[in-house]
């Protein structure tokens, strides 16, 4: 192979940048398409009637925001049961709130623990955190929507 002239070392270079570019370019595309359609998810939640827990709960699984939403049912949970074990111990105040929360949005305790690490991830790469919510405050949301 011979030596490339600068000139040649020049287009080749300019070719990866243009080449990055647009990977980036379709990227962040592919991201805010990822935010609207989140936010059109929200916006059915929130304003369709019709819709059962069950169809609201699948429709929140879907949205890329949903660890973080576990994360903070859960740790509104964990507070509250706390407070209460400190009375009656009864196991864990994590273990039981892991599994509070997985009654309700029908997971297993485990993996409502693997989507509090999920949400914790999420916040320390910059992802604003969730509202903490109690379970009764998130089973009225689902039932109603708002």
């Amino acid at each position: 192979m011979t030596k490339r002239t600068p000139l040649q070392e020049y287009r080749v270079a300019l070719e990866k940048r243009n080449m990055a570019l647009q990977t980036f370019g379709k990227a962040k595309e592919a991201q805010i398409e990822r935010f609207l359609s989140d936010a059109e998810k929200v916006l059915q939640i929130e304003t369709d009637g019709s819709l059962t827990p069950q169809q609201r709960l699948e429709i929140l699984k879907s949205l890329q925001a949903w660890p973080r939403i576990v994360l903070g049912v859960y740790e509104a949970k964990r507070a509250r049961v706390a407070q209460e074990a400190r009375k009656n111990r009864h196991g864990e105040p994590s273990d039981i709130a892991y599994n509070a929360v997985g009654k309700v949005i029908e997971l297993s305790g485990d993996r409502v623990k693997a989507l509090c690490r999920e949400g914790r991830q999420h916040e320390k790469e910059g992802m604003p955190p969730k509202l903490r919510v109690s379970v009764a405050a998130f089973k009225r949301y689902l039932r109603l929507g708002h």
